[in-house]
């Protein structure tokens, strides 16, 4: 004999089924990113006529989790590069691997037994423009850009991803012969995995100079570089640097670099068209520049920080003065604040690509790894 539900009860499970099939679990790769644009452009991705692309994915690991689609989104920028192409047959064999044992033969990734979820005509648009959103949307504007599986795939958890794509019969809508430097598609990208920039926020308006319409501005340019750094003299440094632009052309300048500021601004001696925003009772440095004789541009000797975590956000404020190029009087541009951040996270994503001229890879720069979303 059956045995049903009341019926309250079932028409409350089918609404909650309704409810979790309307919504299913999507992540992105990396994890930040499902609703936050990615600060690199990701090219690499689909960029040749007929290559394997196996892609690696070390951020999910955690709960298991049930997967029907991938999908990629448009960098957010103009879109006029970004080549419209056709491949007459792309498959997509996804599998379970370990990020920290990656080889170069790619059939010794596999952890557990692939399974094709995907296989078919493949056709991106040629776009331009903007897109509608930022970020853009998951799928790009048609929705060319996702690939629904066949079957459901179970991602245990336990381990990474293998996404191992193979594209052949590809076609330029243009018509273009296709070759390692045509076949771009913009798509989005996450942060170098090198580099982590301060943010920072300027005060006031800056005095003009008798020779230029705008306030002057002093800008600080602040990071903290990684470990995977290309240039090894940056690697777990902080490196700061102070540029001003509109002040007096091709005459002194004075860039004031201090550990603490004032937001509502002080008034300073003879100056009325700004006010002063560094506390100068703390520790401050003062770099005397010249400026540029046509942009007024001046920009101070980079300064290199070995990294200490008990200084991620502390504050930097800086200021410039200098005197009008006309009146010789003294004025103070805007000012700007920043604050040390921590070292950049180094993300677990890579590539291996077969293309005609050989094996490229394991490959973690951003270009050939796009932000993925997995839902």
């Amino acid at each position: 004999m059956g045995y049903s539900l009341p019926v309250g009860i079932s028409l409350l499970c089918s609404s909650l089924c309704s409810t979790v099939e309307a919504q299913p679990l999507a992540v992105a790769s990396p994890g930040k990113y499902l609703s936050l644009e990615g600060e690199s452009l990701a090219d690499g991705f689909g960029y040749l006529s007929n290559y394997r692309h196996m892609l690696f994915d070390g951020e999910l690991r955690g709960s298991a989790k049930l997967f029907k689609e991938l999908r990629l989104r448009e960098d957010y920028r103009d879109h006029s590069f970004s080549v419209g192409r056709v491949w007459s047959g792309v498959t997509l064999d996804v599998s379970t691997c370990d990020f920290d044992n990656v080889s170069r033969t790619f059939t010794a990734n596999s952890t557990s037994t692939p399974s094709r979820v995907f296989s078919g005509v493949v056709v991106w648009p040629s776009v331009s423009g903007l897109p509608a959103s930022k970020p853009a949307p998951w799928g790009g504007r048609s929705g060319a850009l996702r690939f629904p599986f066949a079957n459901n795939w179970v991602f245990p958890g336990n381990a990474d991803i293998c996404a191992d794509f193979v594209f052949t019969g590809g076609i330029l809508a243009s018509q273009n012969t296709w070759t390692s430097s045509t076949g771009w598609y913009q798509l989005d990208g996450f942060g170098t995995g090198w580099r982590n920039p301060s943010w920072m926020v300027l005060y006031g308006n800056g005095c003009h100079d008798s020779s230029w319409s705008l306030g002057g501005v002093v800008v600080l340019d602040s990071a903290t570089h990684g470990k995977n750094d290309p240039n090894p003299a940056f690697r777990n440094m902080h490196v700061l640097q102070t540029q001003s632009f509109g002040t007096a052309r091709g005459r002194p300048v004075v860039h004031a670099v201090s550990i603490r500021g004032v937001t509502t601004g002080m008034s300073f001696p003879a100056v009325t068209c700004e006010k002063l925003y560094l506390d100068l009772t703390v520790a401050a440095e003062y770099l005397h520049l010249a400026a540029d004789s046509r942009t007024s541009m001046a920009s101070s000797p980079m300064v290199k920080i070995p990294f200490n975590p008990l200084v991620v956000g502390a504050e930097l404020w800086a200021q410039a003065a200098w005197h009008d190029s006309k009146t010789n009087a003294l004025l103070l541009s805007k000012a700007s604040r920043t604050a040390i951040v921590d070292l950049p996270r180094v993300y677990r994503r890579a590539s291996l690509l077969r293309t005609p001229a050989g094996i490229v890879g394991p490959d973690r720069t951003t270009s050939f790894n796009p932000i993925l979303l997995w839902r």
